[in-house]
């Protein structure tokens, strides 16, 4: 608990042991920003506006905090695994008579190895990761939306299947918008769903070079009166007009799927398609969404 609530925090007057200072204006984070700037500059002239940004944003946000996360790698090899495992000993050496240890013994060296291996996992959350800019695995990101939805799901008790080639890859456009509509989708699905019921994710790729990618997400409802609802509810979202889309950029309604299909509206490619269907005999509704692999995000200068 003292690591998870005092010291794995950024340094604050709630937390004075939080290793994370997230001091910006420091000499040297204040010189990252500078070649961040110049290097986008060049990138954006380069490139005649049609510039992705998000790959040096990402890189700044790393080289500001390196040193940082570097001491919290130190902190939990040197001082956190070395206390966790005399904790564990002290435990076992409370025991009653050797009978007890010898038999207990092997189970609390598994713990031991359990809680290295964790410990270097967590480890491994700080350590600057090879960043591609060029493609993103679908799978993953699919991987962790479901994550993400369940964290903020308190109930969520689904059982999930997801289908999904590891070969189908994203450039960054494609990325951001599978990523906001799979949130969409999946947390549609986890809100209105059947508490004990069937997630499934299906990707396929498609067209002469799999360049398209079409994404089903398939899940049941408790009731006939809830499945109607919903999809009433569904229907009139993507039936709305373009002026009630953009003032649902601003009101959540609806769960976010009017902001879905404004989203999908825009973008440009006549394969683009997003659609629901009802299976009324199993209660089940599946989203549909079809988009090419790559989408090219330009932007305008002095916008």
């Amino acid at each position: 608990d003292h690591a998870r609530k005092d010291v794995i925090q950024i340094r604050s007057q709630e937390h004075p042991k939080g290793l994370i200072q997230a001091q910006w204006r420091t000499p040297n984070n204040i010189q990252h920003l500078d070649a961040m700037i110049a290097r986008a500059r060049g990138r954006v002239l380069e490139s005649n506006g049609s510039y992705d940004i998000f790959p040096d944003i990402y890189s700044l946000c790393w080289d500001c905090l390196e040193s940082d996360l570097a001491q919290l790698r130190l902190y939990m090899l040197r001082e956190f695994a070395p206390a966790a495992s005399r904790k564990l000993f002290e435990l076992f050496e409370q025991l009653p008579s050797s009978d007890d240890k010898e038999i207990v013994y092997p189970f609390v060296h598994e713990c031991k190895q359990i809680i290295d291996a964790r410990i270097q996992e967590i480890c491994g959350w700080f350590i600057r990761p090879v960043f591609r800019r060029d493609r993103y695995s679908l799978r993953m990101l699919i991987s962790t939306t479901l994550s993400i939805v369940r964290e903020l799901d308190y109930e969520y008790k689904f059982t999930e299947e997801v289908i999904a080639s590891e070969d189908i890859s994203l450039n960054r456009g494609s990325f951001d918008v599978f990523g906001d509509a799979l949130f969409v989708l999946l947390g549609n699905a986890a809100r209105h769903g059947k508490r004990d019921g069937h997630i499934r994710v299906v990707t396929n790729a498609l067209g002469p070079k799999n360049n398209v990618v079409q994404l089903e997400i398939a899940s049941e409802v408790s009731t006939r009166e809830q499945f109607e609802a919903d999809v009433s509810r569904i229907n009139t979202a993507f039936k709305k007009d373009a002026q009630e889309i953009a003032q649902a950029a601003v009101q959540e309604g609806f769960s976010g799927l009017m902001k879905l299909a404004g989203l999908i509206r825009r973008v440009r490619s006549p394969v683009v398609a997003l659609w629901a269907d009802a299976d009324e005999e199993n209660l089940r509704i599946i989203f549909s969404l079809r988009l090419p692999s790559e989408i090219t995000v330009t932007r305008i200068r002095g916008q």
